[in-house]
């Protein structure tokens, strides 16, 4: 097999990607697939979004008064492609799809992340509606469909992709996100981390992580929260920290939590860490007394999973995926019930037999999900997409680990 993997989601630039769970990904399956590959194939990689930069048609599509962005993603890179030398390519694999075209010369892959926009419509649509966002939406789906195969990141993922689009099941391959090994080490830095973001020593810290669009729910975390320290101070337990971990300041959803927490006098018990390194955001897990993660959708969920490896306790939403994540290694909540999730974070932080016994589902769960199993599958995946998606009826893929039988 000739494989060329779309990396443009590593591009420092490209901030909406790289720092976050997308880059995540990319980085670890461009780094693992060669050991799932044999003797005859090759792996290259490519930058979609880079292609004919600064060229002649860039140039002249960019003198366009309108649709510059589409025009050079659906006409102008597609056809510039064929003579790259990803151009000989067997396969090409967009592992963000809505950064693919919607038609190649070269058979593709696309991996699908999740539907929100789909999925929670109101909560995405521009503040006027118009035919240009309505137009982007409808390529974004046609990548999916006119697609060889499609990865789904969860099983979740894979039924709304079923669901919502109308895609055979059959063309569809769940590959589960993995956890990075260096999360699963012990971090003795937590003091370290205190000093650096000014998190008083021997305070307790409920951590988040991530960005805070709506449907992160952060609303609902903020007043879960406040009913928190209501009953803390009530009994006149130490008030937790609530730790934001997350380059979010930008965000347009940033004025609103301001005013939430003004609003609910938390101002003085929270702490903004902004973008974290990988280094620091081990050490933050390994200080968090507890991991709130009340998200309304997410495709995969990697910071819980992240958490758990750092032996930290988690209460996450009972919602989308999550739940076939954490498994029975978490406490989960209606991400509509501020009274129960509170007393979730309550037992968690009065309980320590309560704490050790998550974290010591928690690694165990998080153990079952690998990178190297996300590698193993998708380049099966590749092979299935090469010899004929029949096949795949056949029991061609397997897996070796629980979870993935599990997900099936």
């Amino acid at each position: 097999m000739r494989i060329a993997l779309d990396t443009s989601a590593l591009d420092p630039e490209f901030r909406a990607h790289a720092i976050r769970g997308t880059g995540r990904y990319v980085s670890e399956l461009y780094q693992r697939l060669p050991e799932f590959l044999t003797g005859d194939d090759h792996l290259t990689d490519f930058q979609y979004s880079s292609i004919g930069r600064g060229g002649i048609c860039e140039k002249f599509v960019d003198l366009l008064p309108v649709g510059k962005h589409t025009l050079k993603h659906q006409v102008v890179y597609p056809c510039l492609m064929g003579k790259a030398s990803h151009g000989e390519a067997d396969i090409l694999h967009f592992p963000v799809h809505a950064d693919a075209p919607t038609w190649a010369r070269t058979p593709f892959i696309v991996t699908v992340l999740d539907l929100i926009p789909l999925i929670f419509k109101d909560l995405y649509a521009p503040k006027k509606n118009n035919l240009r966002f309505q137009f982007a939406r409808w390529l974004e789906l046609q990548s999916i469909r006119n697609a060889r195969a499609i990865f789904a990141i969860s099983e979740h993922t894979a039924k709304d992709v079923h669901r919502l689009l109308g895609v055979p099941r059959e063309k569809i391959i769940v590959t589960p996100l993995g956890v990075d090994e260096r999360f699963f080490v012990a971090d003795t830095a937590s003091k370290t981390v205190r000093e650096k973001f000014s998190l008083e020593n021997d305070v307790p810290l409920i951590l988040y992580v991530g960005g805070i669009d709506q449907r992160k729910n952060i609303s609902f975390l903020v007043d879960v929260f406040a009913e928190v320290v209501r009953a803390r101070t009530a009994r006149k337990e130490s008030i937790p920290l609530l730790v934001f971990a997350g380059g979010i300041s930008k965000d347009d959803q940033y004025p609103r939590l301001i005013e939430n927490l003004r609003r609910l006098q938390l101002e003085e018990h929270v702490r903004f860490t902004g973008f974290v390194s990988d280094d620091d955001l081990r050490s933050l897990y390994n200080t968090a007394t507890v991991f709130f993660y009340p998200s309304l959708y997410e495709g995969f969920g990697l910071p819980p999973l992240e958490a758990m490896a750092a032996g930290t306790p988690v209460v996450s939403s009972n919602t989308s995926s999550l739940p076939e994540v954490v498994g029975d290694a978490a406490l989960l909540c209606d991400p509509k019930d501020i009274p129960q999730a509170s007393e979730q974070l309550l037992d968690i932080l009065r309980d320590p037999q309560c704490a050790d016994r998550l974290r010591v589902l928690g690694k165990q769960r998080a153990k079952e999900f690998r990178w190297e199993e996300t590698a193993r599958l998708t380049a099966e995946g590749y092979r299935l997409a090469l010899g004929g998606l029949h096949e795949r009826n056949s029991g061609q893929i397997r897996s070796n680990t629980s979870i993935s039988n599990e997900m099936r």
